[in-house]
């Protein structure tokens, strides 16, 4: 694919993701929580393009975007891995196919899901550290949160999230390029 087809995407991707004035209604703003003990997250965003997450009885609706939020990992690591659009409302779903699934068994169940689409950005991961970022990271609802997998996100938050990912500058959505993760190409 030539570079210009690539930088055209981008822009379409950027301006879908910021605007989003194709939806019945406003678009809302969510953190998608996963546990790496439970889902590679990591790996999944960076591997498939599109997924199906549990959702559970929140509002989340087609046309709304999350962040992927990766609750702590092993090397003490936690924050914003990736970005989703939502592309279906809450459906039942059960028997679906995720490699990155730990305990492939909790796919099994007959739950509420939405598909999303990943988005990643050069200026991901964004993790709750000492600095400035990780301190605006700490106040979001999902870096308190306990076993759930769904918080709104304020349309403020919303916007220092897709600031402090350098997405106000330049076009920066990429999809497959993984951090330290092998090439690959991307499923689905």
């Amino acid at each position: 694919m030539a570079f210009k087809d690539i930088k055209d995407q981008q822009e379409i991707i950027k301006e879908k993701v910021v605007t989003s004035k194709d939806s019945p209604r406003e678009p809302r703003y969510w953190a998608f929580c996963a546990n790496p003990k439970r889902y590679k997250v990591r790996e999944a965003v960076y591997r498939l393009k599109t997924s199906y997450w549990f959702v559970d009885r929140s509002a989340v609706r087609e046309g709304d975007f999350a962040v992927i939020w990766q609750s702590l990992d092993d090397r003490g690591k936690r924050g914003v891995v990736a970005f989703a659009e939502i592309l279906s409302n809450p459906q039942e779903k059960e028997n679906f196919d995720d490699p990155y699934w730990v305990k492939q068994d909790e796919l099994q169940q007959k739950r509420n899901r939405v598909l999303v689409n990943f988005y990643l950005s050069p200026g991901l991961p964004l993790w709750v550290d000492k600095s400035p970022v990780g301190d605006f990271l700490r106040t979001l609802s999902v870096a308190r949160g306990r076993g759930r997998t769904v918080f709104h996100l304020s349309s403020e938050q919303w916007e220092k999230l897709l600031e402090l990912a350098g997405l106000r500058e330049s076009p920066p959505f990429l999809f497959g390029k993984g951090l330290n993760l092998p090439k690959r190409e991307r499923q689905r």
